[in-house]
C-alpha cells in the first residue's frame, strides 16, 4: 500500500497549561492570638499567593464583611457562587476552609460533588503561607484544617451511606 502525501497537514499549537478565573473570597476572622483578621489582611494574603502562580488569573474580589459564615444570608457568597454557576469564575480561594463555611454538610457538597462537576478548583491559600514569626506553628495549624476537613468529609459520607440502608 502506498504511502500517502503528509503536505498540506497542519499540525495543531500545542496546548498550553490551563489558566483559571479566580474569586478570592473573603470573610472576617480572627487569628490564634484572638486578633481580628480584617478582610483587607485575608485579600492580601491571597494576592500575595497569586502573584507565586501564573496559572490564575484574578477575576473577582468577593467579600462578607461582618456576616457570619453560619448565616444564609450571605449576598457576597451568592453573587461568587452564580459567578460559578455562569462560569465566569473556575477557581476559588479562600485564607481557611472556615471562611468559605462553617457547616460540614454545605462544605461537602461543594468539595465533593459542586466543585467536581463544574470543574472549580479550590484552594486554601493560607496552606501555602507561612508565617515569618513561627512557621512551624502555621503548619501544624493548617494540617489540622486540613485533617478536620477530610473527617467532615469522611462524616459526611458515612452518613450519607447509613441513609442509604
Amino acid at each position: 500500500m502506498a504511502r500517502k502525501s503528509r503536505k498540506g497537514i497542519h499540525k495543531l499549537p500545542a496546548a498550553g497549561p490551563k489558566v483559571f478565573n479566580a474569586g478570592l473570597y473573603a470573610r472576617i476572622s480572627m487569628n490564634a492570638d484572638g486578633k481580628s483578621l480584617s478582610v483587607l489582611n485575608q485579600i492580601e494574603h491571597m494576592r500575595k499567593f497569586l502573584s507565586q502562580h501564573e496559572d490564575i488569573i484574578l477575576t473577582g474580589i468577593y467579600a462578607d464583611d461582618g456576616v457570619s459564615s453560619f448565616s444564609k444570608n450571605r449576598p457576597v457568597f451568592t453573587r461568587m457562587i452564580k459567578d460559578m454557576h455562569a462560569k465566569k469564575i473556575d477557581c476559588i480561594i479562600v485564607n481557611e476552609i472556615s471562611r468559605f463555611s462553617r457547616e460540614y454538610i454545605e462544605a461537602s457538597e461543594y468539595l465533593e460533588i459542586t466543585f467536581p462537576t463544574l470543574q472549580v478548583r479550590f484552594i486554601i491559600g493560607l496552606l501555602f503561607t507561612l508565617t515569618k514569626r513561627n512557621p512551624l506553628a502555621s503548619i501544624i495549624q493548617h494540617m489540622c484544617v486540613l485533617v478536620v476537613v477530610v473527617l467532615m468529609i469522611f462524616l459526611f459520607l458515612s452518613i450519607m451511606n447509613l441513609c442509604r440502608i
